[in-house]
């Protein structure tokens, strides 16, 4: 596994309990490496404009995320799992879109 891959794993919700989702594997964290991903949502009308990025159709690398839907890989919904929470990789993003999520994320984080 490696950043940029999309992946099915059982990611918290707001009631806490666990539902399987897509997510995008973002950086593997030391020592146990873990990673930390941002969850994919089939709810692309909940996008919030210059900071979560749709993955449809029209997007570049929609058919590689292994994706049967548009979806959109919202920022707000980024998680530490442990590695043995993967189910497996389904896809893959490419590496333009993979660096847009890391700078939005990062100016959202860093810049209120």
């Amino acid at each position: 596994m490696e950043a940029g891959d999309v992946v099915r794993t059982a990611l918290p919700q707001a009631d806490m309990a666990r539902k399987p989702r897509p997510a995008i594997l973002i950086k593997s964290c030391p020592p146990f490496n873990d990673w930390l991903v941002i969850g994919i949502s089939s709810h692309v009308e909940l996008a919030v404009a210059g900071l979560d990025v749709i993955l449809g159709p029209e997007h570049p690398s929609f058919q590689r995320t292994g994706l049967s839907y548009a979806g959109v890989a919202r920022l707000s919904f980024a998680h530490i799992i442990p590695r043995k929470h993967i189910e497996g990789v389904i896809g893959k993003v490419d590496q333009g879109t993979l660096d847009l999520i890391k700078q939005r994320f990062t100016e959202h984080i860093m810049h209120p």
